[in-house]
């Protein structure tokens, strides 16, 4: 029987839909899913060994920015107030961080390939939104403190520092897509080093404690908004030739959010 099988089934059948020719098709389909799913496997595998290679990376720059503040409000604890260490630690970055990841953070958890970065561009206007809730929440309905001069402006030129880092948000996420987790480092400790040392070069020049407690606050802002500055300065160098190409995706973005119908 199954020499009789052999006889009457053609090796190279001509009728589209004899077995053999099924068979070739599928023999092809399966060859091509192979190779795909290889080829993802691949990828994964690279993507892994990348992670792995800069976790060293990101584990030291993570102790060495705390090492780092450890060592300035050490330094500054000399020569500034509790009361102004704690407006600075506590209500200033806490309006920083709390903008910062009410406003980046949904994008960054929904958005993992380079064709949808343009969309973190969207950050902006929800974190504009954002700050200026907890500006206001933060000079009206909290507690000012009175000897202080300097917090409202401070407070408003923390929130400046998060919108203009949002603006290089789809570089950051573009970066993370491509796996240059070095330039993440790179961008942030180098934020964090000119806050830092423009902090205690003011307090180093100043010497007198009047004028010290009443610029201070402002400074340590005014630290945070240059190093936001060149925390995206080093997103634009770095992929300015992707520049052209993220604009004219975000123009299709927004051009696509008009036509929607909110009513």
């Amino acid at each position: 029987m199954a020499r009789r099988t052999q006889e009457t089934t053609p090796s190279h059948p001509i009728f589209p839909g004899d077995k053999g020719v099924t068979n070739v098709e599928t023999n092809d389909v399966g060859g091509d899913r192979g190779g795909a799913i290889g080829v993802i496997q691949d990828e994964k595998g690279d993507h892994i060994k990348l992670t792995l290679a800069a976790l060293p990376f990101n584990v030291l720059f993570q102790v060495s920015s705390r090492v780092l503040t450890f060592v300035m409000n050490g330094h500054l604890l000399r020569s500034v107030s509790p009361a102004a260490l704690g407006v600075m630690n506590v209500r200033l970055l806490l309006i920083y961080s709390s903008t910062q990841f009410m406003s980046r953070e949904p994008f960054r958890k929904a958005l993992s390939t380079p064709s949808q970065v343009s969309f973190a561009l969207l950050s902006l206007p929800l974190g504009f939104v954002y700050g200026m809730i907890f500006f206001i929440t933060w000079t009206r309905l909290l507690v000012t403190p009175i000897d202080l001069e300097g917090y409202a402006l401070s407070s408003f030129l923390m929130v400046s520092s998060v919108l203009i880092e949002l603006t290089a948000e789809p570089l950051f996420l573009l970066a993370q897509s491509e796996c240059k987790f070095h330039l993440r480092i790179i961008a942030e400790g180098t934020s964090l080093l000119i806050r830092c040392l423009s902090l205690c070069l003011f307090v180093w020049c100043i010497k007198d404690d009047r004028s010290l407690e009443k610029h201070i606050l402002p400074t340590f802002a005014f630290g945070q908004l240059i190093g936001s500055i060149v925390y995206t300065i080093i997103f634009i160098l770095y992929f300015r030739r992707h520049i052209g190409r993220l604009l004219s995706e975000v123009s299709r973005v927004f051009s696509f959010l008009r036509t929607w119908n909110f009513y």
